[in-house]
């Protein structure tokens, strides 16, 4: 029985072609579509009606590009690639000729030129480029250039002395056109492009794996779309390889609940990272009368049985994984390329969000894989980059001041610009002028600077949700932004949202209604721990635990236990946390930390150890690191711990019960933090 066909959500299975591989000619729809497709929740997709001028995709073409050796070979090794720059993680380069799909030679020149530039090898290169160019129907895709690993039904092949690098480049991924995809982090859009990146990366891993049946057959149920995707028919725990989590309904049917959200155990498996004993059987339904390649839908419904695969089955086909859990690659390195054409201009609010990208990825690798792997975008600077290499901020040698705060503000005095602006590069203007603000107004409330810099914001544009959310924060005016609309794009960052509840705690600027739902979403992403992540799943940090216990114990002082928990993980974390060496914490992580002293009840000894550390690293000039930032949030702490923090205890009125108009005595008992 064909279910699907029958249900309003069934109806809506040609939707899911906006998956990262595909690609609409009609752009706008597809861009929709796409967003949906990686929505957090993933049902939206289901709501989302088609427009009137939609008609279905033909089959897209494989995300993947198995790479020619016969048109490398015997080519010249001249190369129409240039290398221009470097703006954080993200190279820049023109390319003079054809950049085509499935042609080889262009992507072999750039690698080979980039690595020599950068320095050293790696283990994947990503490409955005500022221009389109044919891609079939596919978003993105990845080129595969070596493979050592038995196991996993892939062949060994080793393409990588053509490109380079020999024995060490795995794979060329093109991203296309960056203009396909939303870069601000406020747009729900955003993880599209995260989603994107990690589907193609695991394409270096699979999915290609035939099992054995009960009867003895090799089969290859398990694989769906492309012969490299799993089956729509596999209940592989949503896996971003266009897998999904189906769920029994009580009237024997079964729905598609998840899909393409995560890794699941069997990707990590694949890819090296979750040994044969984590990896449950999965479930592959039967007689289901749906089409194994189609892409996975929430809401899609079917009738069918399970049948229950496991890994020994794989491994009876393909053998063991190897190199196996305890010896495979755990660490990779990237190099990040946006490559243009000879002349044209680069928009540098596409390179901000690009560097912006590559950090966040970093981050997201690290939850998705469990915390298990890491993934580095290299930045080794050309030896003859051009403008947008971004010059390293230089501080003055450390100097211990008896009044380090008095010097911080002459030196960000010294450093406002002619427009009101304060930057240490031009991307984080907003930022750096908020900062010093805050930081200066603390100390000099009618500092005559101050309207120059607020009519300087109010110039500004938002890049970016952090942006967007510091001039809101600076205006000190309720937002009436529905607080979904405020909080949709933030589903793999509880730091922004730690970050917005921060600023709110001191600024106030969030209607109560939005204020409640931020703050409800944050208490979902602290960890068992009372600490919270950089992203969702990831591992607890010291900045975006200071961030949110800013907000919570704002609102919540005392008695809360969300509140409590995150006070309880920072005086932990904070006890043994080094302050000298490679593992130390940064300057603006001590700023903060300070700033927090009195709520977080630092012991006083603590409180003048992290003092004393921060003072420390004051250059003679007053700056901290030659940084505008980093210099505004540290004397801001320094301000704060000098000045009164005032803390009501306890209040009682003689008499107790006054009658009206009589003379009353109110006594207070107060606590300075």
């Amino acid at each position: 029985m064909k279910l699907s066909e029958a249900s309003p959500e069934g109806a809506q299975r040609t939707l899911a072609r906006a998956a990262p591989c595909s690609l609409s000619l009609a752009w706008t729809c597809l861009r929709a579509l796409i967003a949906c497709a990686f929505a957090l929740t993933g049902s939206a997709l289901v709501a989302a009606a088609p427009p009137a001028s939609f008609s279905p995709l033909p089959l897209p073409t494989a995300c993947t590009e198995p790479v020619q050796p016969a048109l490398l070979k015997g080519k010249s090794s001249s190369s129409p690639v240039r290398i221009t720059g470097l703006a954080g993680s993200v190279y820049t380069a023109e390319l003079a000729g054809t950049y085509d799909r499935g042609q080889p030679a262009p992507r072999a020149a750039l690698a080979s030129r980039l690595i020599e530039t950068a320095g050293e090898d790696v283990d994947f290169i990503v490409v955005f480029t500022s221009f389109e160019f044919p891609t079939g129907d596919a978003l993105a895709f990845y080129n595969p250039i070596r493979n050592d690993v038995r196991g996993i039904g892939l062949p060994i092949f080793d393409h990588s002395e053509l490109f380079g690098s020999p024995g060490r480049l795995q794979g060329y991924i093109d991203m296309a056109a960056v203009d396909r995809y939303s870069l601000n982090t406020w747009d729900p859009a955003y993880r599209t492009a995260l989603n994107v990146l990690s589907h193609e990366l695991m394409h270096r891993w699979g999915v290609s794996v035939r099992y054995r049946s009960a009867d003895g057959q090799i089969r290859s149920d398990l694989i769906g779309r492309e012969g490299s995707h799993w089956s729509l028919l596999a209940d592989t725990e949503a896996s971003v390889m266009f897998g999904g989590r189906w769920q029994a309904e009580a009237d024997g049917a079964f729905r598609l609940v998840e899909a393409m959200q995560r890794l699941s155990k069997w990707d990590l498996y694949l890819a090296g990272l979750a040994g044969v004993g984590e990896v449950p059987a999965t479930r592959l339904l039967r007689n289901s009368g749906l089409d194994a390649t189609e892409l996975p839908v929430v809401g899609t419904r079917a009738g069918g049985t399970f049948e229950s695969v496991s890994l020994q089955q794989v491994i009876a086909v393909e053998g063991e994984r190897e190199p196996t859990f305890s010896e495979a690659q755990r660490h990779f390195t990237a190099a990040l390329v946006l490559l243009a054409r000879p002349g044209q201009s680069i928009d540098p609010v596409k390179l901000s969000q690009l560097q912006r990208f590559s950090q966040r990825y970093e981050s997201y690798f690290q939850s998705i894989t469990e915390g298990r792997a890491s993934l580095r975008f290299v930045n080794q600077a050309p030896a003859n980059a051009g403008a947008g290499a971004p010059e390293p901020l230089r501080g003055s040698e450390p100097f211990l001041h008896q009044d380090p705060v008095g010097r911080a503000l002459a030196w960000l005095k010294a450093r406002q610009q002619a427009d009101g602006g304060f930057a240490d590069r031009p991307a984080t203007a907003i930022r750096d002028t908020s900062s010093v603000l805050r930081s200066i107004l603390q100390v000099e409330p009618s500092w005559r600077g101050a309207d120059a810099a607020r009519t300087f914001l109010r110039g500004k544009a938002a890049n970016n949700q952090d942006d967007r959310i510091r001039l809101a924060a600076v205006e000190a005016a309720p937002t009436l932004e529905p607080a979904g609309a405020l909080l949709s794009g933030w589903a793999d960052s509880p730091y922004d949202l730690s970050l917005t509840a921060a600023l709110d705690a001191e600024s106030g600027f969030l209607v109560d209604a939005v204020r409640q739902a931020l703050l409800a979403q944050l208490q979902a992403l602290q960890g068992p721990d009372g600490g919270f992540s950089v992203v969702t799943n990831g591992a607890a940090r010291l900045r975006a635990s200071l961030l949110a216990a800013r907000a919570l114990l704002s609102f919540w002082p005392e008695g809360h236990a969300s509140s409590d928990a995150a006070r309880t993980w920072l005086l932990n974390h904070l006890l043994e946390l080094p302050l000298q060496g490679a593992r130390s914490a940064s300057s603006s992580e001590l700023a903060d930390t300070l700033v927090l002293a009195g709520e977080l009840r630092l012991p006083e000894s603590l409180r003048l150890r992290l003092s004393a550390a921060l003072q420390a690293r004051q250059g003679s000039d007053g700056d901290w690191e030659g940084s505008v930032h980093t210099t505004a949030v540290a004397a801001l702490a320094l301000a704060r711990l000098s000045q009164p923090d005032l803390e009501l205890l306890t209040i009682s009125a003689l008499p107790n019960a006054p009658r009206a108009g009589e003379p009353i005595t109110l006594r207070s008992r107060v606590r300075n933090g």
